[in-house]
């Protein structure tokens, strides 16, 4: 009695690479099919047969029911062939785009049961494999290990497969059981240090306008620090309506300011702090046009980023062969993460992330001396910055430019220190924020000795009215908020 040719089952919703690659299946499989694959192929006179002929059973509930059969999953599961269960030595499966409608119940089973008798079964769940496998397969080196690895691979694929299928019914934000589903993107040049490997992986939820899906145009590869950099340089110009450009260093930015045009926001954030500039990620809201790229030009910087760049300023940015150059498309303010992750050891912290939650209204001015409208405007500036600036931070702004900012210090006077040191004499009539209250009036006297005019933070310490009475003692209008800015 003749022996009976090995069996394959292909169903895939993607079909790419699925001809060249059943075509090398044919020479060693007999190859069973749903509905739609078996006509790609029967057209391009591969040899294969309809899985409802195979089992005996037409498609049922307008094709919902195709391979849930006794006889394929038998076939799949069986370590050694009998008359009874002809065996399914190949499954090539992907699997239908998450959608209200469209949820695969077939195929995600299949590759599950696949991947369970992976020391039997060759399962390929994804059509970048498809030249491999069928390499492998011509000089039949099919090892178990590799047939573990694909088998892995399926099942990472149903796993987030049913985690965004979760996620897409799940209403509130903290689940009992949280189920991540990432899809890596890219190898990156490094993690933090040149010691460590990283890799760049996207959620799906993304907005076009992000660092990790911004299109790179030029440049060394990117690194971790670069990510994180380009991010917290974006996410903050994307709080202005204005032109806007922020320099950020080590996730801290050091110059920020919105101005009439791109090239000026440069220019004024720049010079904001030159020193600490050098080597940092640039970040637009708008347009770079030739004259910000002539500006930019003799300056070093690792990165920039911004939703699009004039022609002749490219021509310009890639006579710096190094420099990054990061093109994200238009960018909007309400394209905000949801939830913002932090893993510890031992677990992750989980925590919604607001928008600017801080509006001209929550401003309850306590001191004798009121803010003018212009210097309301000028503290909301600042808040915006500061909420973008590593704790204990506080922020100095004057004509819309952050020209001092104490970023990450453990103590509140440091962090005011450190921002007036930066402002230097352009802290004289300027304002400033802070991302906590103030615990002593301390911070409220430097602050006055370098001309500080008006300040804004949240309030709620126990010596509030000691702060404020430091504030009326030196002619500073002061703005509670009853909102804490704190980034850790």
């Amino acid at each position: 009695m003749a022996k009976v040719q090995k069996k394959a089952l292909i169903s895939v919703s993607d079909k790419t690479g699925l001809l060249d690659f059943s075509r090398v299946i044919a020479q060693q499989f007999e190859i069973l099919s749903t509905a739609g694959t078996f006509q790609l192929l029967s057209n391009e006179g591969i040899s294969v047969q309809k899985i409802e002929d195979y089992t005996g059973i037409p498609e049922l509930l307008g094709g919902k029911v195709k391979t849930l059969h006794p006889k394929i999953f038998a076939g799949i599961l069986c370590v050694e062939e009998s008359d009874l269960i002809p065996a399914i030595r190949l499954v090539v499966v992907n699997l239908y785009p998450v959608g209200k409608k469209e949820i695969d119940i077939g195929g995600a089973a299949l590759l599950r049961a696949a991947a369970k008798n992976y020391e039997n079964v060759v399962v390929v769940c994804d059509p970048n494999d498809y030249e491999e496998v069928g390499r492998k397969l011509g000089i039949g080196q099919i090892d178990c290990r590799f047939r573990k690895a694909l088998a892995a691979k399926a099942f990472r694929l149903t796993a987030a497969y049913d985690a965004a299928i979760a996620s897409s019914m799940e209403e509130n934000f903290f689940p009992a059981q949280l189920t991540l589903s990432f899809t890596k993107l890219r190898e990156l040049a490094y993690g933090e240090n040149p010691s460590s490997r990283a890799v760049l992986y996207l959620n799906g939820k993304e907005g076009g306008d992000s660092a990790a899906t911004a299109t790179q145009l030029q440049g060394k590869p990117l690194s971790y620090n670069n990510v994180l950099d380009a991010d917290a340089a974006l996410e903050l110009v994307k709080k202005f309506s204005q032109p806007a450009c922020a320099i950020i260093k080590h996730n801290n930015p050091c110059g920020v300011a919105i101005k009439e045009n791109a090239c000026r926001a440069f220019i004024e954030a720049f010079e904001a702090d030159p020193l600490c500039a050098f080597g940092g990620v640039v970040a637009f809201n708008c347009c770079v046009d030739l004259e910000t790229a002539e500006a930019m030009r003799k300056r070093f910087f690792d990165l920039v980023i911004a939703p699009d760049y004039e022609k002749k300023a490219l021509e310009i940015l890639g006579g710096k062969k190094n420099l990054r150059v990061l093109k994200t498309g238009a960018i909007s303010s309400s394209n905000l993460r949801q939830t913002v992750f932090k893993e510890v050891a031992g677990g992750l912290l989980v925590q919604t992330n607001e928008p600017f939650v801080i509006q001209e209204e929550d401003c309850r001015v306590v001191t004798d001396k009121k803010p003018s409208e212009a210097q309301i405007q000028e503290l909301l500036f600042a808040a915006k910055v500061n909420e973008e600036v590593k704790s204990n931070s506080s922020v100095i702004a004057r004509d819309g430019i952050a020209v001092g900012v104490g970023a990450g210090q453990m103590s509140r006077i440091d962090s005011v220190f450190l921002a007036l040191r930066k402002a230097k004499e352009r802290a004289k009539g300027a304002v400033l924020s802070s991302d906590g209250f103030f615990p002593f009036a301390d911070s409220i006297e430097s602050a006055a000795e370098a001309g500080i005019t008006a300040i804004i933070q949240p309030g709620g310490s126990k010596k509030d009215q000691e702060v404020i009475e430091a504030c009326n003692r030196n002619g500073i209008a002061m703005i509670f908020t009853g909102k804490r800015l704190f980034k850790h």
